[in-house]
């Protein structure tokens, strides 16, 4: 059962556009308690990834190769997050792509945009980096890319797609692989914490690897986190820091 199906207080719907545009991803009380309800549902998910990885459990999610959608907006979506992001973050942008689409396919979900969910991958953490007080890096991740975009002569609807799956990646509940929200939140969760690695081909996960190296991800990404949690306290990825996140990333089965 995905979280979106079990959000019976609607907060996930709460959450969009006009919301981070307005308060930059600033949660109110309510909604922070609405959202450590689906983090609680959430756990036993977690648990059992760490469960089955430590007993062994393989699956067969794979992509037959490591491609990518080679037009003009893909290079330039990926070439600004090369200048942009640390190395390390920058290959981070790049298994979170082939993750989320690897499972997508695992698991049968509807298709999406390939150039857009790329774009997407490649920009999602473009401003996490340098954090901004009071303003989520989401959402100021979201309103670049839509620049970006735009600035590449994008119809408003392909720019309203991107900027809407960066700003919701990081909102506890978004799971669906048939949106850029859930393939970016999945793709970067099997990235971070080990979510869903189980289900991942082994010998693919090491093609990946090697092909997109950790370059010591976790301290990365701590370190990144630690900023954006001080300089925007009230904002999704500090509730989610809050309730132990380092310790998930420290204990993610990825060699550094």
């Amino acid at each position: 059962m995905r979280l979106l199906e079990i959000d019976e207080m609607g907060v996930l719907d709460e959450l969009d556009w006009n919301w981070a545009s307005a308060t930059g991803g600033v949660l109110s009380r309510r909604q922070a308690m609405r959202l450590a309800a689906l983090l609680v549902a959430v756990l036993p998910t977690l648990l059992d990834s760490k469960v089955r990885t430590l007993l062994g459990s393989h699956g067969t999610a794979r992509l037959d190769d490591l491609g990518f959608p080679d037009t003009p907006l893909a290079r330039d979506a990926e070439r600004r997050a090369r200048e942009t992001l640390s190395p390390a973050m920058y290959e981070h942008s790049w298994r979170t792509y082939y993750f989320g689409r690897a499972l997508a396919r695992y698991d049968r979900a509807a298709a999406v945009d390939d150039e857009l969910a790329f774009v997407a991958a490649m920009l999602h953490d473009i401003a996490l980096e340098n954090p901004v007080p009071g303003r989520c890096f989401a959402v100021r991740g979201a309103e670049y890319a839509a620049m970006a975009l735009t600035e590449m002569g994008e119809a408003p609807e392909r720019v309203q797609a991107v900027r809407d799956g960066i700003a919701q990646h990081i909102t506890l509940g978004v799971s669906d692989l048939s949106t850029i929200a859930g393939l970016l939140s999945t793709g970067a969760g099997l990235d971070l914490f080990g979510l869903r690695a189980p289900d991942m081909d082994q010998q693919w996960l090491a093609t990946v690897l090697a092909e997109h190296p950790r370059l010591a991800f976790k301290a990365a990404v701590i370190q990144a986190a630690r900023a954006e949690v001080a300089a925007v306290p009230d904002g999704r990825l500090a509730l989610i820091y809050r309730t132990g996140w380092e310790q998930l990333v420290l204990t993610a089965p990825w060699a550094e």
